[in-house]
């Protein structure tokens, strides 16, 4: 846990120590939390759903363990999230927000970390003091404990160990991790996340409210939709295959058919994904007209240099130079001899490259239709947990583009940034696969990290991952939108007035 917490302050999504052992216990509060910035400008921490007492939903959390309840959680944003290097991102997760998840509003993936966590809390239950209605309530709630893991037959330290935390005996754990054991008391208010396993919490049906979208066509984790005027492209991954691109392609057609004048981008609460995908629906957003992707590089070590060759992780046969967009001749045309220095440290990096795109997605490319969509008309929305190929879309669109950007959430009156943990491939070490001396986990784990970097286009040498971008207009959420963040589209299209 100290080394996991150590790997935590680089603040990176891409960098994660997993071990199987210490990843397998969920602690839940069995309950939800959120933020609403009110008409005089308080900032004020809610109770979004109490599973065990209804009657506590909607309640102000004036106090949590005594202390200011605002301010403990900017404190365990500060101290205990890692997703993002901008606390009013790491705010946002610490407290539960929405995604469109089946059809419904659910609880996102990473967020409501402060009352729902993976590592030992430090104490056993927390007190809140609430105030409904003009009526203080106090709530003492134990952690809820639940064991998420596959092996199930140990009944001391010994047997949990064996099971649970040697390479072998959890390897085969590992490559099942959609199973999820949730205690009676949660399990008919609870939905377990496939991609994280993290349990998400649905709102009652008497407690949502809409703003009546007309859903125009719904691609898994793409969904459009039509208000009034105004088109709607919400993207809750970026995990898409060809055949789901295809249908963000029809989307935007059938957006443009029914004269959506204006555009939002909801890139709220989006992990991230494939980045040929990425690429894929900027350009299909904007045409490419020999304008690169952003390119990418390597830091070269022992690690990444076997990871280089003809059908290996990077091949430079399926990679093109950038900005020549010529192909490598060699491993050793594509490795180059370029030394950067950065942090007092000199390394080797690659040549910069570019991913390649598929014949079937150039295609899908050269035959989109160009709409009417620009930087006067358009606008992207997030609440800065837009990461990884999420962040390349949310910026090249913002950079080459210039779409304005809106984000919601975060601290009141302070700036927030629209993208985190920008690009990146990400390489998971758990030892099955050996390195030259690189020991091998002596227990079940996994460390991830990235191993290539994206570059800024028009700042040449700017890595994306550390350049701050903050959005430029902003939202909070209220009673309403947070519970239903639809409500959030027609106000950021209201921007747009400002834009033409």
């Amino acid at each position: 846990m100290t080394l996991r917490n150590l790997i935590a302050q680089l603040k990176d999504a891409h960098t994660i120590l997993e071990i199987d052992c210490y990843n397998k216990i969920l602690f839940t509060q069995s309950l939800s939390l959120y933020s609403v910035v009110t008409p005089n400008n308080q900032q004020k921490i809610k109770i979004m759903d109490d599973f065990l007492n209804s009657s506590n939903n909607n309640c102000e959390v004036t106090k949590i363990n005594g202390q200011n309840a605002l301010e403990t959680i900017i404190k365990f944003a500060k101290e205990q999230v890692s997703d993002s290097r901008d606390l009013g991102v790491r705010f946002n997760q610490a407290l539960a927000s929405l995604t469109m998840q089946f059809g419904r509003w659910l609880v996102s993936e990473g967020s409501n970390q402060f009352a729902h966590r993976f590592d030992l809390p430090e104490t056993s239950n927390i007190s809140y003091t609430l105030l409904c209605s003009g009526e203080q309530r106090h709530l003492v709630r134990k952690w809820d404990i639940n064991f998420q893991g596959q092996s199930t037959d140990f009944n001391d330290t010994k047997s949990y160990f064996d099971q649970n935390c040697l390479p072998n005996s959890s390897q085969s754990a590992k490559n099942n991790t959609s199973l999820r054991l949730i205690s009676e008391s949660t399990f008919n208010r609870t939905t377990t996340s496939h991609s994280d396993n993290q349990a998400t919490t649905s709102q009652s049906d008497d407690q949502a409210t809409t703003s009546q979208p007309e859903p125009v066509l719904d691609a898994k984790n793409a969904h459009f939709y039509l208000i009034g005027n105004i088109g709607v492209a919400q993207f809750t991954s970026v995990n898409f295959g060809f055949d789901t691109l295809r249908n963000i392609q029809k989307g935007f057609q059938l957006l443009f058919k029914k004269k959506a004048k204006k555009l939002v981008i909801d890139l709220s609460n989006n992990p991230g994904g494939v980045v040929d995908a990425a690429q894929v629906i900027c350009f299909l957003l904007i045409p490419p007209n020999n304008i690169s992707f952003f390119p990418n590089d390597i830091k070269i070590t022992k690690i990444t240099e076997p990871l280089i060759g003809p059908g290996k992780y990077f091949d430079p046969n399926v990679l093109s130079s950038f900005p020549s967009g010529n192909n490598f001749s060699s491993i050793k045309n594509f490795i180059g001899k370029n030394y950067i220095k950065r942090g007092g440290k000199t390394s080797r990096y690659s040549n910069k490259f570019d991913f390649t795109l598929d014949r079937d997605e150039l295609k899908l490319i050269k035959n989109n239709k160009e709409y009417p969509w620009t930087g006067n008309n358009t606008i992207i929305l997030t609440n800065g947990n837009c990461g990884s190929a999420c962040a390349l879309i949310s910026q090249y669109l913002a950079e080459i583009g210039q779409f304005p950007t809106v984000t919601v959430g975060g601290l009141y009156n302070t700036s927030l940034s629209f993208a985190s943990f920008s690009g990146g491939e990400v390489f998971g070490y758990d030892g099955s696969e050996k390195f030259k001396g690189i020991p091998s986990f002596p227990v079940s784990g996994e460390l991830q990290f990235t191993v290539s970097e994206s570059y800024s286009i028009l700042k040449k040498n700017e890595v994306l991952d550390f350049s701050y971008r903050p959005s430029k207009y902003r939202l909070y959420y209220d009673d309403k939108s947070a519970r239903d963040p639809s409500l959030l589209w027609s106000k950021a299209a209201d921007f747009l007035n400002f834009e033409s």
